[in-house]
């Protein structure tokens, strides 16, 4: 990864980050932790030291630094070394299932899409568009009236960014 090659590419108020991956993809646990953790606090030190003042990530419905599921796990490790970064505003999205058009046939994804009303709404598949909206929305609305952390649950994704 060659952030500091960027320069001053990288300097923004707000930066939002979607940046992940299935350990399936990355090939193994450590790859993955690689890209869900490493490369995201990565490129929050780099924000932050450019001046960034807000800073909004794409985590996940569970995530826990304690949790015994490495993915979760994972997840919660970076929201935690994101929150030692003490941003003025910090807005962290847990969503459940991300739906959106894929590159491969996913079995699961397919029947969440179908049974997905049988889940709570917590805890319900949403649109990766939705959360998009809602993350760039609050994460902007931090350079006006900054919150320290603002943790979005699933429901809240699902519902859009509503009124400013």
């Amino acid at each position: 990864m060659q952030l500091d090659a960027a320069g001053d590419v990288l300097a923004a108020d707000a930066v939002v980050c979607a940046l992940g991956t299935t350990i399936r993809d990355a090939g193994s646990r450590a790859a993955f932790r690689r890209v869900d953790h490493d490369h995201v606090l990565a490129l929050a030190r780099l924000a932050r030291g450019r001046g960034a003042r807000a800073f909004g990530v794409v985590s996940a419905i569970g995530a826990d630094a304690g949790s015994r599921f490495f993915y979760n796990r994972v997840k919660g490790e970076m929201e935690a070394g994101l929150r030692a970064m003490d941003w003025p505003h910090l807005v962290i999205a847990r969503p459940s299932l991300l739906l959106g058009q894929r590159r491969q046939f996913r079995l699961g994804e397919e029947l969440a899409k179908r049974l997905g009303w049988l889940m709570p709404p917590s805890s319900r598949p949403v649109q990766a568009a939705d959360v998009a909206r809602v993350l760039v929305a609050q994460t902007l609305a931090g350079l006006q009236r900054p919150q320290g952390v603002c943790v979005l649950g699933n429901r809240l994704l699902r519902q859009g960014p509503g009124p400013g």
